[in-house]
């Protein structure tokens, strides 16, 4: 047998321990009767690394500084890029190692926001390509910014956001842009090729009629491109592989076919022309029905960030390979929770490295960094932390091979950590951005062994979008969520990201509207989590970036979470710029709901559309709302229910009539008792932590805008449900929500369509059941009319309960419409 050196014997070391580690138990879903609960990361271990990288700082401290860009040059020198925010726009900064990183130039200054910069060295020059929005529409822009800057190009113009930017040249001088475009409705993958100093015409590279995203690109020794994507075409999430020559396309090739969730894709190409393509994977049913109030779940479904692993395969002579030592021997422990958003590169020996994000922290917020490992003949090497790398969920590294053929990142991180604090509540900490030399590879190769990849079996189908009239107007039924938490408040590392869960609602839930509701400061700043000036602009940004009317629509939103009598409540604007209200809930009068209620005024004063929404306002673990003051038309509805924990319809329900199990018992905390008052109030539903396709906030409107979504909102023409029920319910030639009066008897109209078998309708007026129908199928039409109405002002509405089929013995689903408010006879 031959000899092997010291550092062969050592990475061999470090893989038996590593497989080792990898046969540890995950958590277990439950735990023992009587045992003191314990939290998954104090059941895992933490991983063993190799150790820790140092890092240089290049980004002024004063300023936000993120999302970095890397290139070397002809001579060897690096260049880095980044996003500064100035604390009213965005401006895309350059800098060099040749100058000591000490001269920084403004490559697009002015821009109200800029997104995935790029750089990329073409020859003798190195260019930069964003995407910004000017004038309300995201596009993608370049410029040569070496030897000497040129004027700014604009690659694109269709008015659908153009985002998530790539760029690789070839030894040749051309130069290929890769970017994902909302165009026609649909997410899709785009390039466009510079050929000698002149643009061709883009060419849509993804084909599919589902959302395409996150495109990567690679470029080989023979000039050809290679675009990885991922793609909702199967239903779940897939990796897709496509190669572009110059004149025309390859052939889709599935790189992934699993029903896991298999996104995030990173692509590269070694010396040899072998194409490797990373990923990461979540479980089946990704975004799936998942309600931790009603425990139930589809298959593998466990809300949006519930673990990530990596995957790796290779192209190479005609058919795919996988690493014959799995990325997953070394993600062990806690890293065999999360690891996740991998990014490939080989150096100039032909070695591959990985770079990947991974939870590492829950206090005092969640804290993500970035770990780097190689591929050697042994397996792959305990990973490396990146220090000064902490930060949220979804932040990108950039990777360049710089001098002597060694690998250089680039990163941001706003140092976040235990001990650590916030300038003050308004001010957030800084993002700077930093630069990391890995360590020198020995140019090994590891092997490879075949692997087949079967075609996927499933394929998404589009939902068709209800439509009817009223009054001679046309009204849209739009289905969404206003209360979704990501990486910002994560909440030990369960919530998705801003960026996953926007594709959540797109794809999974196949929503047409969402709100983002990161919790604001309502501890006078001592609040680690809350937003804070540059989280609230980047939570704004993203929604900027994914509104794609007449599709899909976002509004800016966050949580308000105050003490009693207030309690919790999540406050959207539909325009950019709407006001952080700073409050301490220690403080009684900070928790009077007038307070915010004049707050809301002065934000109207200021021309913007505002609601507010009470929830979890009659739920056990959480602030209790009273309705002790009428509330006004900028408070016009109810978080009915949420399947992160239960329904508040009424006290006392028995089972079959509610959701959840963590209600209070008495009132009069709950929606009925609020009505019961005289407050109008209508319904909606949302999900809160966690939960995913189990909780809608269902709206008619009349246009396809965030102004047709507000004004739906303040006239209470909604209604909540657990599932993608279709309720259309009139009296009288009013919509629910309604305020009214009658001269003849009350006479209500009703249609119903659900996705499984309707047991019962029920009609409740002032609290009180007045009619009931168990239809016994999917979908029903009835009229009613109460021949017995009360004088005076009376409220009704239309409840439905559904089967569910993935819990038949557990809680159903269900759906609560907004009540009509009916004065009769006076």
């Amino acid at each position: 047998m031959a000899k092997k050196s010291l550092a062969g014997w050592l990475w061999a070391l470090l893989g038996i321990v590593g497989a080792a580690m990898a046969q540890l138990p995950q958590p277990p879903e439950k735990q023992p009767a009587g045992e003191p609960r314990r939290q998954w990361w104090e059941i895992l271990p933490p991983a063993p690394i190799s150790g820790t990288l140092e890092a240089t700082r290049l980004s002024t401290p004063e300023r936000q500084g993120e999302f970095p860009a890397l290139a070397c040059d002809a001579r060897g020198d690096l260049w880095a890029a980044w996003v500064e925010w100035t604390g009213r726009s965005d401006r895309l900064l350059v800098s060099s190692s040749a100058k000591g990183w000490k001269e920084l130039q403004g490559m697009a200054e002015g821009s109200p926001d800029l997104s995935s910069p790029t750089l990329v060295r073409s020859g003798e020059e190195i260019w930069a390509f964003w995407s910004a929005q000017v004038q309300g529409n995201w596009d993608i822009y370049g410029r040569r910014v070496h030897p000497s800057p040129t004027p700014i190009e604009r690659l694109t113009e269709h008015p659908a956001p153009d985002f998530n930017t790539v760029a690789v040249a070839d030894g040749q001088g051309r130069i290929t842009v890769v970017w994902q475009s909302f165009r026609e409705g649909n997410g899709d993958v785009f390039l466009r090729q510079r050929v000698g100093g002149v643009w061709r015409s883009p060419i849509r590279v993804s084909p599919s009629e589902a959302n395409d995203w996150e495109p990567s690109a690679a470029v080989d020794g023979m000039g050809t491109v290679h675009i990885v994507w991922d793609t909702y075409e199967t239903g779940d999430y897939n990796v897709c592989l496509r190669s572009f020559d110059g004149e025309r396309l390859g052939p889709v090739r599935w790189v992934t076919s699993s029903p896991r969730a298999e996104f995030h894709a990173s692509v590269a190409c070694d010396a040899q022309g072998r194409v490797w393509v990373a990923w990461d994977e979540a479980e089946e049913n990704w975004g799936k029905d998942f309600s931790s109030g009603s425990r139930v779940s589809a298959p593998g479904s466990r809300g949006l960030h519930a673990s990530r692993t990596l995957g790796l395969r290779v192209w190479a002579q005609g058919r795919w390979w996988e690493p014959k030592h799995p990325i997953r021997d070394i993600l062990v422990g806690q890293m065999g929770r999360f690891a996740e958003l991998p990014q490939l590169i080989a150096d100039e020996k032909g070695q591959m490295w990985l770079l990947f994000r991974h939870w590492s922290g829950h206090n005092p917020t969640e804290i993500f960094e970035f770990f780097v490992t190689t591929l050697t003949s042994e397996g792959w090497a305990l990973p490396w932390r990146l220090a000064n790398s902490t930060g949220r969920n979804t932040q990108r590294g950039a990777l360049a091979v710089g001098p002597q053929g060694r690998v250089w990142v680039a990163y941001a991180s706003d140092g976040r950590g235990p001990g650590v604090s916030h300038p003050s509540a308004e001010e957030a900490l800084k993002y700077n951005v930093y630069l990391a030399q890995l360590p020198e590879g020995r140019g090994e190769q590891g092997g490879l062994v075949p692997v087949e990849v079967s075609e996927p079996q499933g394929r998404f189908v589009a939902k068709p979008r209800y439509r009817t009239t009223l009054g001679g107007r046309t009204f849209y039924l739009l289905y969404g969520d206003l209360h979704r938490h990501t990486d910002i408040r994560g909440h030990n590392g369960v919530d998705g990201s801003i960026e996953d869960t926007y594709r959540y609602a797109l794809d999974p839930a196949q929503l047409d509207f969402v709100a983002t509701t990161d919790h604001n400061q309502v501890e006078a700043g001592r609040w680690a989590d809350g937003l804070r000036d540059y989280s609230w602009w980047w939570t704004q940004k993203a929604a900027d970036m994914m509104h794609h009317p007449p599709r899909f629509l976002t509004l800016y939103g966050y949580e308000h979470s105050l003490g009693t009598p207030s309690g919790h409540r999540n406050v959207f604007f539909h325009r950019r710029g709407g006001g952080l209200r700073i409050a301490d809930r220690r403080l009684e009068q900070d928790n009077l709901p007038p307070r915010l209620w004049e707050w809301l005024r002065g934000q109207i004063g200021l021309g913007f559309r505002v609601v507010d929404i009470p929830h979890t306002f009659a739920e056990r673990t959480q602030p209790r709302a009273l309705w002790d003051w009428p509330n006004p038309v900028q408070e016009p509805l109810l978080e009915i229910y949420q399947g992160a924990r239960s329904s508040y319809e009424a006290a006392g329900l028995p089972e079959g009539l509610r959701r959840g199990r963590s209600q209070l018992e008495t009132g009069p905390h709950f929606a009925q008792d609020a009505l019961r008052q005289g407050r109008k109030y209508g319904f909606i539903a949302s999900s809160d932590h966690g939960s995913t396709h189990n909780s809608y906030a269902c709206v008619y409107v009349d246009d396809l805008s965030r102004e047709a979504l507000m004004e739906g909102f303040l006239a209470r023409r909604t209604f909540a449900a657990s599932d993608d029920i279709l309720l259309d319910a009139r009296m009288n030639g009013h919509w629910m929500g309604e305020a009214f009066r009658l001269a003849e008897p009350p006479r209500l109209e009703v249609f119903v369509r659900a996705n499984n078998t309707i047991l019962r309708v029920d009609v409740v007026r002032n609290g009180e059941h007045i009619y009931t129908l168990e239809p016994k199928r999917q979908e029903c039409r009835f009229l009613y009319t109460d021949n017995q109405p009360l004088r005076g002002e009376s409220w009704y509405y239309v409840r439905i309960v559904q089967e569910d089929v993935e819990n038949p013995q557990g809680d159903p689903e269900m759906a609560w419409g907004s009540p009509f408010f009916v004065t009769f006879g006076e």
